[in-house]
């Protein structure tokens, strides 16, 4: 089986559990990264490892006069399982140098 094959099926399978029906709310993840730089592979493991309750990722980063800042946000809106997107804003929370607040909102 060919590895594009395979992703799709890996989207598909991750995705068949997720009923919209049962999505009453609005779930965003706001994420501010005090050092972009030093933190990317924690955050993209766990990124990574919860993708499949992130329907939308936004990164933004702060821009000095002439470079980008160290700093950045990242805005996430969760859809799927309540239990893994806890987990998700848990383990995100367990990085000391994060600083994560949620919000919700009603459909």
């Amino acid at each position: 089986m060919n590895s594009r094959r395979l992703k799709v099926l890996k989207f598909n399978a991750c995705h068949l559990s997720i009923n919209p029906l049962a999505m009453k709310k609005i779930q965003i993840l706001g994420i501010y990264v005090n050092d972009r730089v030093k933190e990317v592979e924690k955050i993209q493991s766990v990124l990574t490892k919860y993708g499949c309750v992130i329907r939308t990722r936004l990164g933004i980063h702060s821009q000095e006069e002439t470079y980008a800042a160290d700093g950045g946000l990242i805005l996430l809106e969760l859809d799927g399982d309540a239990e893994e997107c806890g987990r998700l804003e848990r383990e995100l929370r367990s990085i000391p140098e994060l600083e994560v607040q949620a919000m919700e909102f009603s459909k």
